[in-house]
């Protein structure tokens, strides 16, 4: 798959995440959630997942300063410059948010790791 169907398919596959862990009318069970520990799987998960974006905004970054470089890249309104260097800040930025989201995602999962079930 291309990159930005692997984007697609990541962004969906958590769409339908939300939709699995969407609590059902007045019981407010969740479909796709039964016990504490399918919980915790899924922040353990969404952990590891926030935890390789950071990568993938340097990635995408270093491609497009290569491409820059090469002479490859035009900006329909001002420099190409001023919007590289926009870019940059900003994929520094999704990156600090990712790291703190993994840092609360594992604080969550960390949390939840002593909880269980009772039949009761």
């Amino acid at each position: 798959m291309a990159p930005e169907e692997l984007a697609q398919a990541a962004a969906d596959a958590v769409r339908n995440l939300n939709h699995a862990t969407h609590a059902n009318g007045s019981s407010k069970s969740c479909e796709g959630l039964e016990y504490p520990g399918d919980a915790y799987a899924v922040l353990g998960a969404l952990k590891e997942l926030t935890q390789r974006l950071p990568q993938t905004c340097g990635q995408i970054g270093a491609f497009l300063e290569t491409q820059h470089r090469d002479g490859h890249l035009t900006a329909g309104h001002g420099t190409t410059d001023e919007h590289l260097t926009a870019l940059h800040a900003a994929l520094i930025n999704a990156s600090a948010a990712s790291a703190k989201l993994t840092n609360a995602l594992s604080h969550a999962h960390s949390a939840l790791g002593p909880i269980g079930h009772t039949s009761t």
